[in-house]
């Protein structure tokens, strides 16, 4: 099977359906924020992320309390990290051992 290149019209069509899929589904949001961070869009990505995170999945979870330790998108708070990181943690995210023990310690 091989890819078909897209150009600017097929890139722009494939970054509306992404932003149309983030208003539906938690998970397309997680997506939509990775490719907006990849970008450099930090401020942009965080409420993708928080869509994601508040539904629950681990990965959105970690990437939230990465952005407050990094000051990525939001102001930096520790404690507002630990708090994602424990909830990502609980779930078995294995990213958010070494976090939270930087935190905590």
């Amino acid at each position: 099977m091989t890819r078909r290149r897209t150009g600017p019209a097929g890139a722009r069509m494939i970054g509306l359906v992404d932003r149309l899929a983030g208003g539906f589904s938690p998970s397309a949001a997680l997506r939509r924020a990775q490719r907006l961070i990849e970008e450099g869009k930090r401020a942009e990505a965080m409420p993708l992320l928080a869509r994601a995170a508040n539904a629950r999945i681990a990965e959105a979870e970690y990437l939230v309390g990465r952005a407050y330790l990094e000051a990525g998108g939001v102001p930096p708070s520790p404690v507002e990290a630990a708090r994602w990181l424990e909830r990502a943690a609980q779930q078995g995210y294995e990213h958010c051992r070494v976090r939270l023990a930087h935190i905590l310690s």
